[in-house]
């Protein structure tokens, strides 16, 4: 890491980020906020304007989305396997003959 991203940084947008990060759909820029909130909050006061702007309610929102997300990754993937080999046909042999030119499939 730079020298410059471990001093601490005095930064006037912290509440603008904390709202940004709230209402942004994209995956990456809201990846690349939580990368600079979390360099600006070792300083107190990006810190209370983080608190003052809702970002606690934000944060405790942002972690039960992942919870609830790491916990729907692995049931839903074995639940649709066991209902997809429950509805599967069985193997059917195919016994070919010839007689001749014609071909008879039982």
């Amino acid at each position: 890491m730079s020298s410059s991203i471990k001093q601490s940084v005095l930064f006037d947008g912290t509440a603008h980020i904390t709202v940004l990060l709230d209402r942004t759909n994209d995956r990456a820029l809201r990846h690349r906020l939580l990368l600079l909130l979390n360099v600006l909050m070792k300083v107190p006061v990006n810190v209370e304007a983080y608190v003052s702007v809702g970002g606690c309610v934000l944060a405790v929102d942002i972690l039960t989305t992942i919870h609830e997300a790491s916990e729907r990754t692995s049931i839903p993937l074995q639940s649709n396997l066991i209902a997809a080999t429950a509805f599967m046909e069985k193997h059917k042999r195919l016994n070919i003959k010839t007689f001749g030119r014609i071909k008879i499939i039982s």
